[in-house]
């Protein structure tokens, strides 16, 4: 395989040296960003020797060559080009520099849920596991649970382990601070606060089923002192706030002090923010999409498949259909269903 052959024609397919902006590469795939997007030929790019696929995804064009060959073709483009390579960080962001804010939008909501996406993996095939234990079987005359006590203990074992949608909020924060700038850590804690034991359950309060609810009085607001135990938004706003205050903090203060003020300042603020702001906000949001849903699912009929597969595509497209993992979880913490899934099906 002649791979300085093979970079001459790529570069000639994607409209010269002078219409590459940045390049870099992954595992498998060549990574541009391009001048003009619609300068390449896509047919002649497939017709390259050794490219296994072309692609347009988050304002990169990417061309699959395959683990190992990748990195020789890349070395050969760079020798052709006369380019220095850039990181994939430096590519990532150039390409979503180019998004509209839709795009961006949903990238964001993508880059959050993608590196969460095992740990929904892992819980719902315990909890899957654990259904077995408990369903009913006619021919036991109960469940597996009822009838053998190795079958109840491991159906509580499982119910134990499987923490993922108890703990959402920490595990989304720990993501989302990540792709916001900021401290995971700070991120953990604050995840924290939205499920401490110490406030009443979010389920408890929404069903009523309380003698007494205590309240904070802050800045003439009465506050309920109850968590956010599955507020995916609330989780995504707070921490945005908490990421912006951090590099805030970080510039104002002194060096001496920096280390004190700046975890101190963050989590005192976002903590406030939660309550005061971004926890009503985010569950409002949540309860209207949640209502959209159950709308398109329950009461729209064949209409609303296909609204979810007009808005599938260009998500699809465009390589941020993950963001509907985050709308998805919000459904199973908030209803205990999952409303999107049987349109994934029919999809």
């Amino acid at each position: 395989m002649d791979y300085n052959r093979i970079a001459k024609e790529v570069i000639a397919a994607i409209g010269g040296n002078d219409n590459i902006e940045n390049a870099a590469h992954c595992v498998t795939r060549l990574r541009l960003v391009l001048k003009d997007e619609k300068a390449y030929d896509k047919e002649t790019l497939e017709g390259i020797e050794g490219a296994k696929g072309v692609f347009f995804n988050s304002g990169q064009l990417q061309i699959i060559f395959g683990p190992g060959t990748v990195e020789k073709v890349f070395a050969a483009f760079q020798e052709e080009a006369g380019i220095k390579e850039a990181s994939l960080q430096d590519v990532k962001k150039a390409g979503t520099g180019k998004q509209n804010k839709m795009q961006q939008a949903f990238k964001i909501f993508s880059d959050i849920f993608v590196p969460i996406i095992p740990a929904f993996v892992g819980a719902a095939m315990i909890l899957g596991l654990r259904s077995l234990l408990t369903i009913q079987f006619g021919f036991l005359g109960g469940s597996m649970a009822e009838n053998w006590l190795w079958a109840q203990d491991l159906s509580r074992f499982f119910e134990v382990i499987a923490t993922t949608f108890a703990y959402l909020p920490v595990l989304v924060m720990y993501s989302a601070v990540k792709r916001f700038g900021g401290n995971p850590v700070l991120g953990l804690v604050v995840g924290f606060v939205m499920v401490t034991p110490q406030l009443m359950d979010r389920t408890v309060y929404l069903t009523g089923n309380y003698q007494q609810l205590d309240m904070w009085h802050f800045f003439g607001f009465n506050i309920p002192q109850v968590a956010y135990q599955g507020g995916v938004f609330p989780a995504i706003l707070t921490v945005w706030f908490l990421a912006k205050v951090e590099q805030f903090t970080k510039k104002k203060s002194p060096q001496t002090l920096s280390f004190i003020l700046v975890p101190t300042i963050t989590i005192l603020l976002s903590a406030i923010a939660l309550f005061l702001v971004f926890g009503p906000i985010g569950n409002a949001i949540g309860d209207d999409l949640g209502w959209v849903i159950d709308v398109l699912y329950n009461r729209a009929g064949v209409f609303g498949a296909f609204v979810f597969a007009a808005l599938l595509q260009p998500l699809t497209v465009t390589g941020t259909q993950h963001a509907i993992q985050g709308i998805e979880a919000q459904l199973v913490a908030t209803t205990g269903f999952n409303y999107i899934q049987p349109f994934w099906l029919l999809h």
